[in-house]
């Protein structure tokens, strides 16, 4: 239904918000969310090609991610999560990389720069950062699924 809710601890309705469309607060495919230290909720959407950013009850503060191969740009985003920095970083599926963004949207560098050499379609689905500052990534080809940890400001450092 293409929409969020976020619940209390007492899994009480606190609110609900988004709906089908494109633009601002709208999603086609809302796939993975996170929260960051402001407790801000972050949801990448795979058919906008974007991260948009709102308040914990809802309110849109930022949207951000255009259609394209270029460093910056999304195709089919999907894993989201947050460094210690509240930096977002971004399961670039169909681009098959890692993006980095600040926490205001701008893109900042890559932690994955390209999966084709572990196969033809691999692509990143899921990623967390640890404790250690390491990205771990689900990869997942066409026979087989896999998470593999990066140094994080080192592109392509499998450790």
């Amino acid at each position: 239904n293409h929409c969020i809710y976020v619940f209390t601890d007492k899994i009480k309705l606190a609110t609900k918000f988004g709906r089908k469309g494109k633009g601002d607060g709208y999603f086609q495919y809302p796939g993975y969310i996170t929260v960051d230290s402001k407790n801000r909720i972050i949801v990448t959407d795979k058919v906008n090609n974007s991260v948009q950013i709102f308040t914990s009850d809802g309110k849109l503060i930022q949207h951000f991610g255009t259609t394209g191969m270029k460093p910056g740009q999304l195709q089919s985003p999907l894993g989201v999560c947050v460094d210690g920095q509240d930096n977002i970083i971004v399961a670039d599926s169909e681009n098959q990389r890692v993006e980095v963004f600040s926490s205001r949207g701008r893109w900042l560098s890559s932690v994955v720069t390209s999966t084709h050499e572990l196969g033809n379609k691999v692509i990143p689905i899921s990623v967390a950062v640890t404790p250690s500052r390491h990205v771990a990534v689900l990869l997942r080809g066409p026979y087989f699924a896999e998470v593999r940890v990066y140094s994080y400001g080192q592109k392509c450092s499998v450790q």
